[in-house]
């Protein structure tokens, strides 16, 4: 009996050895399934007491890296670039220095700050522990990332061997932006309906619903064309599309999800006069306190710019000129951004040939205009159907065109969208078939949305 007592006892030291080995392992590996954005920033927050990595401003090589609660900081701000090895360097956005161990593997000892090196002491594995958590774990002495059970602003972080406290769990949070991919909505060429695709870097883009169109027109002639996607300020979607060349009205659909799009209807928004509404969009307008609606038609005689107001995009003011190049040119597909306070408007701009002057810009300190400061052509002359959008995360613009007598699309790029662009002759791609559409910056969880049903 005792015998088999100790036999017992044996085999189940032998288990819980064996056991530790296995689950060792398990925490030293590195999280292969780790995706963060390379050119995003993140908050590092300790589970245990809520507090963030922070650099407290320091900008010396050898600093001790600190928590503190969390703020607007930079301090407190972190890239994750992937050494394509199962392992990061995590680098603060103050001084561009990297979490290090400075060589130090006992115990207790303090993270540090240098340079960015090649030492594997600057170089992260991530756990994943879930619930939202990770653990960061240095390559060179296999500790992980630990706050050493310390709760003041101020202390120093350390690294400890692995263990199973809060201490040493972190939740990685992007802070650089609520978007993270992009959004194309466009129409083809060989279909009049809507069609979608999405990027992750606003360069290389794919399409979504096995390339079939996501919206298709029963009423009017059938048709969508230039469709403009726009998500109000409670939260729900607009499509606002061209019916035809010679259709007074634009086509307006509204969904609350990006999949599901309701409310088909005709939208009469022609100027009296006017034969045709084209390449509708939308902009808040906050001194109305209302939408405005802009688009071109030829109530005049040429092809002017024209907007209306609206607060449900289901009726609408009476539309007025909105600009008038003057001296007969057309001005037609209009897109209008925010920077810096003011607003800038990419449109088409023709002489009365009307042979192409390519896509110029306006300047306004309103939404509703006046618009001035005509730039001259920003792209060569076969481009209409600009639209523009900022970078999710670096500080650049992008500008896509669409080439109406090639039947392809152009890039133009630009740190500044008041001043220079840039040709973009490599390095991204778009939707086969695209033409004149529209890019929304999206979320997270609208681009799963739209993975989970197309």
């Amino acid at each position: 009996m005792l015998k088999n007592l100790r036999n017992a006892i044996v085999c189940i030291a032998i288990f819980t050895f064996v056991l530790s080995l296995f689950t060792s392992k398990m925490y030293t590996a590195a999280t292969s399934s780790a995706n963060y954005h390379p050119n995003a920033y993140y908050k590092i927050i300790n589970r245990a007491d809520s507090k963030c990595v922070d650099n407290a401003g320091a900008t010396d090589d050898g600093a001790i890296v600190k928590q503190y609660v969390s703020g607007s900081s930079y301090n407190q701000q972190w890239k994750f670039e992937n050494l394509g090895t199962g392992y990061f360097k995590i680098v603060c956005r103050t001084g561009g220095k990297c979490l290090d161990t400075g060589g130090n593997t006992v115990d207790g000892s303090n993270i540090q700050q240098w340079g960015s090196g090649s030492s594997s002491n600057q170089q992260w594995s991530i756990q994943d522990m879930g619930h939202g958590y990770v653990k960061i774990i240095n390559r060179a002495t296999g500790k992980c990332l630990d706050n050493g059970g310390l709760t003041t602003d101020g202390s120093g972080l350390q690294q400890w061997g692995s263990g199973s406290s809060y201490n040493q769990q972190w939740q990685i949070k992007d802070v650089s932006t609520s978007n993270t991919a992009y959004l194309m909505t466009y129409f083809s060429n060989s279909n009049s309906a809507v069609y979608y695709g999405y990027s992750r870097d606003g360069l290389h883009w794919t399409t979504l619903n096995s390339g079939k169109p996501v919206v298709t027109s029963t009423i009017g002639t059938n048709n969508i064309r230039d469709p403009f996607t726009i998500r109000d300020n409670n939260g729900v979607y607009h499509i606002l599309g061209t019916d035809n060349w010679s259709s007074q009205s634009i086509v307006v659909y509204d969904s609350t999800n990006l999949t599901s799009w309701t409310g088909q209807r005709l939208c009469n928004i022609c100027p009296s006069g006017g034969t045709f509404s084209w390449a509708p969009e939308a902009m808040w307008d906050s001194a109305e306190g209302k939408y405005r609606v802009y688009f071109a038609s030829n109530a005049s005689g040429t092809h002017k710019m024209y907007s209306t107001l609206t607060s449900d995009f289901k009726t609408f003011s009476t539309p007025s000129m909105f600009y008038d190049p003057g001296n007969g040119n057309y001005a037609i597909d209009g897109n209008i951004i925010s920077y810096n306070g003011s607003y800038n408007m990419f449109f088409k701009y023709s002489d009365p040939g009307p042979s192409g002057k390519g896509i110029q810009r306006l300047q306004a300190t309103s939404v509703s205009g006046p618009w001035s400061n005509i730039s001259g052509p920003l792209t060569t002359n076969d481009i209409e159907g600009p639209t523009v959008f900022k970078d999710n995360y670096l500080d650049k613009w992008y500008m896509y065109g669409d080439g109406y007598t090639s039947g392809t699309w152009v890039l133009y790029s630009s740190t500044n969208p008041s001043g220079t662009w840039t040709q973009v002759t490599s390095g991204w791609d778009y939707p086969s078939g695209a033409r004149h559409g529209n890019i929304m910056p999206i979320t997270e969880a609208e681009l799963n949305n739209l993975l989970s049903v197309y």
